[in-house]
């Protein structure tokens, strides 16, 4: 009997849960989007976030689309 990975479940669940706000997510590699076109695609299924979050690391897309805005100061 297989055991899922604790971090995988996890990273899938929180996956889940931002898409479930609304929230559009992007399978990343490091911080590097791994799709064309991911800031003018729509906000993907809950499915397809499942995939990529069992995959690996996904992102959330800042701004009109997630209704998220992120601030990034570096104080140099």
């Amino acid at each position: 009997m297989e055991h899922e990975d604790p971090t995988v479940a996890a990273r899938v669940a929180l996956a889940l849960t931002a898409q479930a706000r609304g929230w559009a997510l992007t399978p990343l590699n490091g911080k590097a989007p791994t799709t064309k076109g991911w800031n003018s695609a729509p906000p993907p299924t809950a499915e397809t976030v499942r995939r990529w979050a069992e995959a690996g690391n996904v992102g959330l897309r800042c701004g009109r689309v997630s209704g998220v805005v992120v601030l990034d100061v570096d104080p140099q």
